[in-house]
């Protein structure tokens, strides 16, 4: 909208706005309409003192009523409370692993990570964080985002627990796999929406429903994921773990910090690498002097078409 300058009264004037929406799907749409107002038109002479905000929030339903009474959720969603209010340090049974997923944990996790953090410990992150971000440095980059990674875990860890099953527990499915293997199917709702998020190697904690109350007086059994599948998780747990078809049992979700420990690792080669990679400056492009440290061999895990394509891109001009 343009400024308006004939507004010498505004408790006897009307503004009318039009609005126009061109939705291309069927639907609800919800949005907000800010107005502000100034008493000066000039834009070097506004004042925040002298704004006036006005806000419309904006429902728009677009398609046919009786099609979306019919696409409408059956119940009204209701986040999932959590079943216990912390997590309880305890010892478990370790289950059987993937052979690739030995691979995958490489990188060490700091100690502070393995702990749900104090209200007193986050906000003293906090504080380091604001001070961090008013002017992140070359030197204090590292230190910053290693932060933004803890909180990022705990609140994980956080949020992980309202998908945890008890009262009444889950019930698993014993199935065999090719190689002989016993595995233990576990239906998840909500994981097509990663809702929880499982992946393959990542793991549940397991313990029978009529095993005693006390958390850490439990035997817990770890059940380490060899195949995510839509609603569906196939778990191998130690051989020790005596299931009957039928039993309930009560399921602890943990999160994977595979993608965490990656950009763990990221900040930690980060010192090898150029000043003018994180904070280029004007003029020409420089080529990024990147750190001499293999993660893998590529030879040994690209076939000789990925190879030839990866080399391709290398040799393309940039841009």
């Amino acid at each position: 909208m343009q400024p308006l300058e004939n507004l010498r009264d505004p408790d006897n004037c009307a503004l009318q706005a039009i609005l126009s929406i061109c939705p291309t799907e069927i639907g609800i749409y919800r949005s907000t309409l800010v107005f502000n107002f100034y008493k000066t038109t000039t834009e070097h002479d506004r004042d925040a003192k002298d704004l006036c905000t006005i806000e419309k929030h904006i429902t728009v339903r677009c398609g046919d009523s009786e099609l979306i009474s019919e696409l409408k959720p059956a119940t009204k969603y209701a986040p999932r409370s959590n079943a216990i209010s912390d997590v309880p340090k305890f010892c478990y049974v370790p289950g059987v692993s993937p052979a690739e997923a030995n691979v995958v944990y490489r990188i060490p996790v700091p100690l502070a990570w393995k702990s749900n953090l104090s209200a007193r410990k986050i906000s003293a992150i906090g504080s380091e964080l604001k001070r961090l971000g008013s002017a992140v440095s070359f030197r204090s980059y590292a230190r910053y985002f290693k932060l933004l990674l803890t909180l990022e875990l705990d609140q994980m860890e956080k949020s992980i627990k309202a998908f945890d099953i008890f009262d009444p527990g889950a019930t698993l499915n014993i199935e065999q796999s090719p190689c002989g293997l016993t595995l233990h199917r576990l239906r998840v709702p909500g994981l097509a929406e990663n809702r929880p998020s499982v992946q393959r190697g990542s793991y549940v904690l397991a313990s029978k429903s009529d095993s005693c109350s006390n958390d850490r007086q439990r035997l817990w059994y770890q059940g380490i994921a060899h195949k995510v599948e839509l609603d569906s998780v196939l778990l191998a747990f130690h051989p020790k773990f005596d299931y009957s078809e039928g039993q309930e049992v009560d399921i602890r979700f943990t999160c994977n910090h595979m993608a965490l420990r990656l950009q763990r690792q990221g900040l930690k080669f980060m010192k090898a690498v150029s000043r003018q990679v994180i904070f280029p400056e004007a003029g020409d492009p420089l080529q990024p002097a990147l750190p001499r440290t293999a993660l893998f061999e590529p030879q040994s895990m690209l076939n000789t078409e990925q190879n030839n394509a990866i080399s391709n891109v290398l040799q393309m001009r940039p841009g």
